[in-house]
């Protein structure tokens, strides 16, 4: 509400923090597994993750999930960027 708030009720402006998140999920998806698959590999999955059912349907009709899907993108490529740097302690 506070997104209409400040924007108006457009449909549009309404659907469109989604799918920038539905956008930016597929791009963390391609920098996780960068690092650990080729080039060709990382360009399948761009193209089944941009369309697949669930990424482009959640993110047009405005359902959480698109930040579901943002979310888990960023924290995959975030553990395992931590872990190639050998930053986490190995107990």
């Amino acid at each position: 509400t506070y997104w209409v708030n400040m924007f108006g009720n457009y449909e549009w402006i309404v659907r469109l923090p989604f799918v920038v998140l539905s956008s930016f999920g597929i791009y963390f998806f391609y920098k996780f597994f960068r690092l650990f698959w080729s080039q060709d590999a990382r360009n399948l999955m761009v193209v089944l993750f941009s369309f697949l059912f669930f990424t482009t349907i959640y993110s047009v009709l405005a359902r959480p999930y698109a930040i579901g899907f943002f979310f888990i993108g960023l924290t995959l490529y975030q553990f395992a960027k931590l872990k190639e740097d050998s930053i986490l302690i190995s107990y």
